[in-house]
């Protein structure tokens, strides 16, 4: 850390460490951070190790200064950053396409160990020194980070697991996976979370089955792992919330935002809503196409932020997060489990608008490229002979597990004083919306749309989407950012049944992909009635509003 930093932080200290212990007795939040994030990255696709640790320690370098942002925020606040978390992919960036690309940039990571055990030395890297503090020099230096701050730190980097002989091992004998960590106040290695689902990285390997772990802190909060495109898939989300009782989860992401059906923090306000819990984001600001951070609570954003730019942006989001589950003891935290956790299913896991403007987001700006995807997926689930009949059941009708996707929309101008409803039918799928667009003139009348889709979701997950979209393009498959039109009203109903699927996001944005309070929209998915998600507000402007549902599913 810089010689300006400790100097600030000497002084802001002095004067303020009465008032935050003072303070934190009677806290009913933790304070934490998330880092939206522009990686260096080399131009070059085969890097020896030492160009490799060249770019992961300039992105650490960068991580140090959104620490000290982060710290100093806390402070001026007054109150002390407990937790912080940086995006997927953050060390070195995501353009690889082949597994020896990626090899100088990964390190062996040992097995994490609870705070409640007690220091160890083998999961403290910054104490280490010799061989092993070689062979991990980007470790040693998080964990030295989490001490110097005095802060829970998580971030992403890539893992190297040699399995030479070992039944499965990849042909070259080396496992390589895209990996979160956790380190606690003292630099111990307290988490590690191997990504379940790869989106277009043929240079990892996935963990088989998805892996559920999670983390213990000393201020009291279990935290489930994930990593991007996991929030797609049930395991280990479900798992993680409904099994183990987890009400707090570390996502890191390199989000691909397709606007305007879905976008990074659409997505996450509406996964905290929909299995609600506190949901801390953090991910990658290189432009509107990657990015998307914020921490949210229940489907309420405390902080948030979209890069609507080409630009590449970097935020640093404060928030005070509500404890949704009594802090606990570290000292009782392995017997904390949820009545409901299938042991069959146990794994050895690592063992959780209140902010107020003192908390403001700090900006950064640095020079990045763009993210080359490959051509190659793959995605696996295990499953229980009885889960797969149970789904296979259920699925027959709406080709949960078909391989094509059947788009269908039904496009209509948003002329001024229209009150109208459209209908799109997919399969057994049927959507409605119903509009009413405001009487005053606009800058020229928009084409809107309404979309209905069933089977494999762009070739990725099955689904059942209906959506209230700007249109670009015919059949409203073209990218926008921008709505102008004003609508006194507007209402989307789906044919689809929620038994059918495992979590539906209610998706909605406005001009330049912002996400609206959720006190603007009425969102329903009683078992009684059908899906539907509404204005509550008259004279909003609407970008998208979109029932996105996630079958169950066996692939």
């Amino acid at each position: 850390m810089s010689d300006m930093y400790r100097a600030v932080l000497a002084a802001l200290l002095a004067l303020l460490l009465c008032a935050v212990i003072a303070a934190a007795e009677d806290e009913q939040t933790y304070l934490a951070a998330v880092v939206e994030h522009v990686p260096v990255m080399s131009s070059s696709h085969s890097v020896t190790r030492s160009e490799a640790l060249e770019v992961m320690e300039a992105n650490l370098d960068l991580y140090e200064e959104h620490l000290e942002r982060a710290l100093l925020t806390a402070l001026m606040g007054g109150r002390q950053l407990q937790l912080i978390v940086f995006p997927e992919d953050g060390l070195y960036g995501a353009s690889f396409l082949r597994r020896d690309s990626i090899l100088p940039y990964l390190e062996p990571i040992p097995e994490p160990v609870p705070l409640s055990n007690g220091p160890s030395s083998s999961a403290l890297p910054c104490d280490w020194s010799g061989a092993v503090a070689e062979a991990s020099p980007i470790l040693v230096r998080a964990s030295c980070m989490a001490r110097a701050a005095n802060v829970t730190l998580v971030l992403d980097m890539g893992e190297l697991q040699p399995c030479a002989g070992e039944e499965g091992c990849p042909d070259d004998g080396r496992y390589q996976f895209n990996t979160q960590v956790a380190f606690a106040e003292n630099g111990q290695l307290i988490g590690k979370y191997h990504k379940s689902h790869l989106y277009y990285e043929p240079q990892f390997d996935e963990p088989q089955p998805p892996e559920i772990r999670y983390f213990d802190t000393s201020f009291g909060v279990r935290f489930g792992m994930m990593i991007c495109f996991d929030v797609m898939f049930q395991l280990p989300q479900l798992d993680l919330y409904e099994e183990l009782g987890i009400r707090d989860f570390t996502w890191t992401s390199w989000w691909v935002n397709v606007p305007p059906l879905i976008t990074g923090t659409q997505t996450e306000v509406a996964r905290s809503l929909q299995i609600p819990s506190n949901f801390l984001a953090s991910g990658i600001g290189m432009s509107w196409y990657n990015s998307g951070s914020g921490i949210f609570s229940n489907g309420q954003s405390l902080r948030s932020w979209y890069n609507p730019t080409s630009e590449p942006k970097a935020r640093v989001l404060v928030a005070e997060v509500p404890f949704l589950v009594a802090p606990f003891s570290l000292s009782s935290a392995d017997t904390l489990r949820s009545d409901k956790r299938d042991t069959e299913r146990e794994t050895n896991g690592s063992y959780r608008d209140t902010t107020g403007d003192s908390f403001a987001s700090q900006e950064t700006v640095a020079e990045s490229d763009t993210r080359t995807l490959s051509l190659s997926q793959s995605l696996s689930l295990s499953y229980t002979e009885a889960e797969t009949a149970a789904m296979a059941n259920v699925c027959d009708d709406l080709c949960c597990g078909c391989e094509e996707q059947l788009w269908v929309a039904t496009p209509f101008t948003a002329t001024s004083g229209l009150h109208a409803t459209y209908t799109a039918v997919s399969r057994n799928l049927t959507c409605t919306a119903t509009v009413s667009v405001a009487e005053e003139a606009s800058d020229g009348a928009e084409s809107f749309g309404v979309v209905a889709i069933t089977g494999m979701y762009s070739d990725l997950f099955p689904g059942q989407v209906c959506a209230l979209l700007r249109c670009s393009g015919d059949d409203c498959t073209g990218q926008s950012l921008r709505s102008h039109t004003v609508f006194d009203s507007w209402s989307i109903t789906a044919s689809l049944l929620p038994d059918q699927l495992f979590v539906l996001y209610p998706l909605v944005a406005v001009d330049y992909a912002r996400v609206p309070p959720p006190e603007s929209y009425v969102f329903s998915d009683t078992p009684a009635a059908s899906p539907s998600l509404s204005s509550a507000q008259n004279g909003t402007v609407l970008l998208n509003a979109a029932l996105f549902g996630l079958n169950r599913h066996l692939v």
